[in-house]
């Protein structure tokens, strides 16, 4: 009798280590396959030249670069070519983090600052679905709101 119980518990001990085995399996495998929080950045050199840039927005249906130089943005509409020229922006720090009321159709926003060298994504830029393509990234230090699409937007 003592012998079938040793027995009985060993069994139930074997078989609880084989399912916390396999849920620590599944929680490593889930770990292979979890994808980062935020792109790369691939960038991290700036140009030397400090610029003034009037960037208007583009609302895209896409995680894509949404900032065209304002005094192209009507030509390349037209034309084609508005993708291509598209960037994003990144801010030098948190507190010039732009208001969730920036980034509306017919924004004009004056930023100062510089390109990295190389293409990519802004830093914290978020992983989604979607694989948005590198693009130039301009790192501003400071901006003006020039025009608002926001404000236009509530005056509807």
């Amino acid at each position: 009798m003592k012998f079938g119980v040793i027995i009985f518990v060993f069994s139930l001990f074997s078989c609880v280590s084989k399912e916390a085995n396999n849920k620590e399996v599944q929680k490593d495998a889930s770990k292979l396959t979890e994808r980062p929080k935020f792109h790369p950045t691939y960038t991290d050199e700036l140009e030397d030249t400090v610029r003034t840039l009037d960037l208007s927005y583009v609302a895209w249906a896409c995680q894509c670069a949404n900032w065209i130089k304002a005094s192209e943005h009507e030509q390349y509409q037209e034309s084609g070519g508005l993708a291509e020229r598209s960037m994003f922006v990144e801010p030098a720090d948190s507190t010039l983090t732009l208001a969730d009321t920036i980034g509306y159709t017919g924004d004009v926003i004056r930023f100062t600052g510089q390109f990295y060298k190389e293409k990519g994504y802004p830093k914290n830029y978020p992983v989604t679905e979607m694989n948005p393509e590198k693009a130039k990234v301009f790192r501003y230090t400071k901006y003006k709101i020039l025009s608002s699409g926001y404000v236009n937007f509530r005056e509807k």
